[in-house]
């Protein structure tokens, strides 16, 4: 057996650490790194909820989430902005990508379903509104001019009584306004549109639903300020008639007319002038102050004053 020597040793031990760096030097030239997993998915708008045909989408319906690219169409709908004021056409999914094909065209809504004989009337009101599409509302009116305002205070009437909701819209930059489709007779469109103009239209929950489609003006439905805070106005009071007094300078003749001591009216005549068409008597209305009093004089000129009592 051959005897290992000390110099046979440490070439042997240098071999090995050479090979060792050879190995390490190797790998390094020859490693490649590792593939970035490949992301397969990509953020699209998502329903929170199941929307029903005839829904209005806003901004409330709406959510951002991930979604399979392998899922996504040319008509999957990429932002928000697409969808917000867009009526459903056909059932949307919550938590699935949304197809333009399940949406009506901007500005398009859903055909109003309406009753044989009925008409659609679209009016202005403020939200939140009392109720929800398809459900029941009465139709309160206050006029805005009352010729018996000083005898009632005012008063409010009820139109309609269970009136159906057919749509409601928000419009405006705030969507602070709604357009609400009512389903209402031909008799009743006139009056309303009529009423539009005339005063404020107030709308209350109907749980009973329809009503006879007929006008509700009795005097149960009917209400005035003075009635229900009960108060009695007082009848009108009849006017003070004024005093008077006849002035007469020759020819001249004159009347001024006092009430509670204020001057209110003054009447010039002279017959000279009125006749062949000459000037018309002068009036004057308002002026100074004075009292009724009584003066004569006694001048050649035939120049006086009488006072008239006041007439009734």
């Amino acid at each position: 057996m051959r005897r290992l020597s000390p110099a046979l040793l440490t070439m042997g031990m240098l071999g090995i650490v050479g090979l060792l760096v050879v190995a390490y030097v190797g790998k390094k030239l020859l490693a490649r790194e590792a593939p970035a997993a490949v992301d397969n998915r990509m953020t699209v708008p998502m329903a929170l909820t199941d929307l029903e045909p005839g829904t209005r989408v806003t901004e409330a319906h709406l959510a951002m989430g991930p979604a399979d690219r392998s899922k996504i169409t040319r008509d999957t709908v990429l932002t928000n902005r697409v969808l917000i004021g867009r009526v459903v056409k056909n059932k949307i999914s919550a938590a699935q990508p949304i197809n333009t094909q399940d949406l009506y065209p901007p500005g398009k809504n859903a055909p109003l379903q309406i009753d044989p004989g009925m008409v659609a009337v679209t009016l202005q009101a403020t939200p939140p509104f009392v109720a929800e599409k398809g459900q029941y509302v009465n139709v309160h009116f206050i006029p805005s001019a009352d010729p018996d305002t000083e005898r009632t205070g005012g008063q409010i009437l009820t139109l309609f009584q269970g009136v159906k909701v057919l749509d409601l819209t928000a419009t405006g930059a705030m969507r602070s306004q709604l357009n609400v489709v009512l389903e209402l007779t031909r008799e009743q469109a006139n009056i309303i549109l009529l009423a539009r103009d005339k005063g404020t239209l107030n709308y209350s929950f109907a749980p009973s639903g329809r009503g006879n489609g007929g006008i509700a003006v009795n005097d149960e439905d009917r209400a005035t300020l003075y009635e229900i805070l009960g108060y009695t106005p007082r009848p009108p009071e009849s006017p003070i008639p004024p005093f008077r007094t006849d002035i007469f300078n020759g020819t001249r003749r004159g009347m001024n007319s006092f009430r509670d001591g204020l001057f209110i009216d003054q009447y010039n005549q002279n017959p000279i002038f009125n006749q062949g068409g000459g000037a018309a008597p002068a009036r004057n209305n308002g002026g100074n102050s004075g009292g009724g009093q009584q003066q004569e004089t006694g001048s050649g000129s035939g120049s006086g004053v009488q006072s008239s009592p006041p007439s009734a």
